[in-house]
């Protein structure tokens, strides 16, 4: 019994996650069965909670690119009945105004982290017009007052955190049902007209005649942007992308890559060379370098850094190392691969990365010569299986979140 609650909560999580991500408002990369600890806020006496996604409400079509997004964390109760929903939810008030409170002490700023509850069905309807209030969530915090440890209550603080819950009601028959389309930059299409990859020749040195070929930063950058779409869409695929192997999920991204760009002679400009590797050969060389790689251990990894730096290149290569995590804490696969990187003796430097759960970048040189250098950017996608889910600290059914100043809904 335990186990299928188990399995039905995961899959909500997922449909939860599908349906708000569909609005162009929200992201949601890491789930509770991802990792535990990047759900969790901790409140002001110590007490931790986890919820069941993590993820950023996107204030504007440039916000993914300007990095203007606000923090979320989601609650789902997908129940058939009210239940006890009231009780919790006025416990899920007070852990949103006392982690506020911590993190702000802990911080010095206010993240303007917010909290949304969704659920299948309503509650509490007599005091429905009052759940996202200052004096409600007064009560609320007053009432778990262990929550507070030392600390008192902070009024500003209260109406800024009353502004920040959400409360959405949502029906299964809008699961599932997309709201509008993905914005354009976060498409993976397979266009008519494919966009042109050359391969330029450029100076990289002040020694007159020393040049080699290289592709645009710009196609780069589009091609990084292109398998980080195609891994979002493995990610919100478990059932389909877990029974893949490396091969496979290789062979898919070469499919996109080719159907989006062409090379000179209008043919595959993307290669496959091996059972893992995306190349675009030139010359004999590759100005482009992809690796794919399931983790299976740092052993494992930095072999595949040594392979990724082994190909014959020029010295101005680009590369993927596109990492797919199918086991363990992703946040800490993810973590234990940049130490692999950066411990490596072809190791030049890593710039800050503005969303290092999704994209990290590195300067690698050569194995053989230090004047080539490699840019490398790693991009880890979680392909989980559907059908063997990782233990939750608590398998209630569904537990999630989502929602804004509510209207009441129809009772």
């Amino acid at each position: 019994m335990v186990e299928q609650l188990h399995i039905m909560g995961r899959s909500t999580v997922h449909e939860i996650r599908e349906w708000l991500e569909g609005t162009d408002r929200f992201e949601f990369p890491v789930t509770v069965f991802d990792d535990p600890s990047k759900c969790s806020v901790t409140c002001l006496n110590g007490e931790s909670k986890t919820f069941d996604l993590f993820g950023y409400i996107i204030e504007a079509p440039s916000a993914a690119v300007t990095g203007s997004r606000r923090p979320v964390s989601l609650e789902c109760k997908k129940y058939s009945a009210a239940g006890g929903q009231a009780t919790e939810f006025r416990r899920f008030l007070a852990v949103a105004y006392s982690s506020t409170a911590r993190a702000i002490l802990q911080h010095k700023r206010d993240e303007e982290r917010e909290f949304m509850w969704v659920t299948f069905h309503p509650f509490s309807l007599s005091n429905w017009s009052k759940l996202c209030s200052v004096p409600y969530l007064r009560e609320c915090v007053e009432e778990h007052d262990e929550l507070l440890g030392a600390e008192a209550i902070d009024e500003d603080l209260l109406a800024r955190v009353a502004e920040r819950v959400w409360v959405l009601v949502v029906s299964q028959k809008q699961i599932g049902i997309p709201l509008k389309p993905a914005a354009t930059s976060q498409q993976i299409q397979i266009p008519i007209d494919r966009r042109a990859v050359r391969v330029a020749t450029a100076a990289i040195s002040a020694n007159v005649g020393v040049s080699d070929p290289r592709i645009s930063d710009e196609i780069y950058e589009d091609v990084v942007r292109t398998i980080r779409a195609v891994g979002n869409s493995f990610e919100r695929l478990p059932k389909t992308t877990g029974r893949f192997n490396e091969e496979e999920l290789r062979d898919v991204l070469l499919f996109i890559l080719n159907s989006n760009y062409e090379g000179l002679a209008r043919g595959e400009v993307f290669n496959g060379a091996g059972k893992t590797d995306i190349l675009i050969p030139y010359h004999d060389h590759n100005p482009f370098v992809g690796e794919c790689k399931v983790w299976r251990g740092q052993k494992k990894f930095s072999a595949a850094i040594d392979q990724l730096l082994g190909y014959t290149v020029w010295r101005d290569t680009k590369a993927a190392l596109v990492l797919f995590i199918n086991d363990g804490n992703a946040a800490n696969v993810i973590e234990k691969a940049d130490r692999c990187i950066q411990d490596h003796s072809c190791f030049v430097s890593a710039p800050p990365s503005s969303d290092p759960d999704s994209r990290r970048d590195y300067l690698l040189h050569a194995i053989d010569d230090r004047v080539k250098q490699i840019q490398v950017a790693l991009l880890p996608i979680v392909v989980r299986q559907l059908q063997a889910p990782q233990a939750r600290p608590d398998p209630t059914p569904a537990n999630h979140v989502w929602s804004s100043s509510a209207t009441p809904p129809n009772s």
